[in-house]
């Protein structure tokens, strides 16, 4: 007999559990985040009604020992996959007829929630135009329109920017620093990215303004310092070219540093001097000649294509004698060839900006800067989670001693 009863338990309860399957798979075919929020809210309304036992006691039960009593219901709202919910919400009262809060309630209401979950989804690539469709019609929600997801956005994304702007940076040398200038509509952005010695990036700051202009870009570097990063470190710095921004760096860190010019900034600007027939020619015989590994041989070659064409070509010729020496750095220094590749351009800063324009492309019109400033350290940020080390980085002690040898003997022709 009692196996009987425990056998109709069992199925009672299969039953029960095959009927909420159902239920739940009719409500997943509506998306999985309507069936997450309907989950959600059964958990939450079971919370709740255990944290109103706890505060008044068990329904119908005396209890002269309880805190408070019940006091029907209202509506109310909880945050839930990144949507205000609506729900009954429980009411209770203290002894002198006060209103009770209940804990579990406070913490689904709190709108940080909310706002991080915007700031999610737009970084994924969703506009705040577009938010709207992707709330679950299945649920009853509200607070959703264009304005206030904007407002939302701006508001973690503000937090998201200084807290990227003002990091520390003191965890590591940095014996490369790649500076380079990156346009967005009509504003630029100076870019300062860093490869620790274990062959790590990291994006060490960005300012508004131009490479042109030698006192944003020392405002830049300036900042840099100002969180902890090393003066008296031997460092390559890859610069985009611009003199100002070379200034800038000699200004700070002194005559002597150590200055790897962009070779792929230097091949774009030569093009520019050559019409199309000729550019593929001359570009690819550079290229042969950043090849080479010895220094005088690379040097000979470039010189030899600058004399080729100086006579029909005098300002393509003129600009590849313009920072030769700056563009075979490396090349002097004696680095191996594919960890010389590697740093021989601002390319990874370029690379970084082609995963955060997922983030900021979703702008089709910059209205200031400091908009720009938002996105792009949002977009920054991101990115940095699927940076991968740099080619052949298990070479970077050889650059260090190379440096190190520089730097003594810079000191030993000064003395």
């Amino acid at each position: 007999m009692e196996l009987y009863h425990v056998g109709k338990k069992k199925e009672k309860e299969l039953s029960r559990y095959q009927i909420e399957l159902t239920e739940a798979h009719a409500i997943a075919k509506n998306g999985l985040l309507s069936l997450s929020i309907t989950v959600g809210l059964k958990v939450l309304n079971a919370m709740m009604a255990e944290e109103v036992e706890e505060k008044a006691g068990k329904r119908g039960k005396h209890n002269k020992n309880r805190n408070a009593y019940r006091h029907g219901t209202e509506q109310s709202s909880v945050v839930l996959g990144g949507q205000k919910v609506k729900i009954e919400k429980p009411r209770l009262r203290s002894k002198d007829n006060q209103e009770v809060s209940l804990d579990i309630l406070n913490h689904f209401q709190s709108e940080d929630a909310l706002d991080l979950t915007v700031l999610k989804h737009i970084l994924a690539g969703v506009s705040t135009r577009d938010y709207e469709g992707l709330q679950d019609e299945a649920s009853d929600t509200f607070g959703k329109k264009k304005s206030t997801v904007s407002r939302r956005f701006i508001k973690e994304s503000s937090k998201t920017m200084k807290e990227f702007i003002e990091r520390r940076i003191d965890d590591d040398s940095y014996p490369v620093m790649m500076i380079d200038g990156v346009g967005f509509g009509d504003y630029l952005v100076i870019v300062a990215l860093g490869i620790k010695s274990d062959g790590t990036k990291k994006i060490l700051g960005v300012r508004e303004g131009s490479t042109e202009n030698s006192e944003v870009c020392r405002s830049l570097i300036s900042c840099l310092i100002e969180r902890g990063l090393s003066v008296d470190s031997p460092r390559l710095f890859v610069l985009d070219g611009s003199k100002a921004l070379s200034k800038a760096v000699k200004d700070v860190f002194g005559k002597e540093v150590t200055i790897q010019r962009c070779q792929i900034h230097k091949k774009r600007n030569v093009e520019s001097h050559l019409p199309e027939s000729e550019q593929s020619a001359v570009i690819s015989e550079m290229e042969a000649a950043y090849d080479e590994f010895d220094y005088k041989v690379a040097k000979a070659r470039l010189e030899a294509v600058a004399k080729k064409i100086e006579y029909k070509y005098p300002s393509a010729a003129e600009s590849i004698r313009e920072g030769l020496e700056e563009t075979l750095t490396l090349h002097r220094l004696g680095i191996p060839g594919l960890l010389r590749i590697s740093l021989s351009s601002t390319n990874p800063i370029e690379s970084a900006l082609s995963t955060a324009r997922k983030t900021t492309g979703r702008v089709k019109h910059w209205q200031s800067g400091t908009q720009v400033l938002r996105w792009l350290s949002c977009g920054f940020m991101g990115a940095e989670k699927k940076f991968r080390k740099i080619n052949s980085y298990k070479l970077i002690p050889v650059l260090i001693n190379a440096l190190q040898g520089k730097v003594i003997s810079d000191t030993s022709m000064v003395g």
